[in-house]
């Protein structure tokens, strides 16, 4: 192969590397997601979600869902903190189907931990809701 032609293969199988590690990272948030750092847990959350479609028999999956109750009950502060509703519906919707899941195991310690989770007010910012029962609609908002 001449020199001209190996450089264009290296730099081509180069290319593929890097777009193969970039499809592995979660999208870009917006830029009030980012400063919130919604965006954070969110990525966080896909990439689980990924993992539990890709290996749906892994020993992990119960294990995953306090986890993911985590990032989504994360995000669901942050999104309250950015008056982001719309986000606050879906981690509200994610985080109360990981929750059922959890809280289904026969391990009474994943139980337990997502008792604990559940139980908490909040993990890391004071808002005045919790994914658990949120309901938009059970009060007025300001827009």
């Amino acid at each position: 192969m001449d020199e001209g032609l190996s450089d264009v293969h290296d730099l081509l199988e180069e290319s593929l590397v890097v777009a193969a590690s970039e499809a592995l990272l979660p999208s870009a948030p917006s830029p009030v997601e980012d400063a919130q750092g919604i965006g954070i847990a969110l990525g966080l959350a896909e990439l689980a979600e990924n993992y539990l479609k890709a290996h749906r028999e892994s020993a992990l999956t119960a294990y995953l869902y306090p986890y993911l109750m985590v990032q989504y009950r994360l995000a669901f502060e942050a999104q309250t903190a950015a008056k982001a509703l719309e986000g606050q519906k879906a981690s509200a919707k994610k985080y109360r189907t990981f929750r059922q899941r959890a809280l289904a195991s026969t391990d009474p310690l994943l139980k337990a931990v997502a008792e604990d989770i559940d139980g908490q007010l909040y993990l890391q910012r004071p808002v005045p809701e919790h994914p658990r029962n949120f309901d938009p609609d059970a009060c007025c908002r300001d827009k």
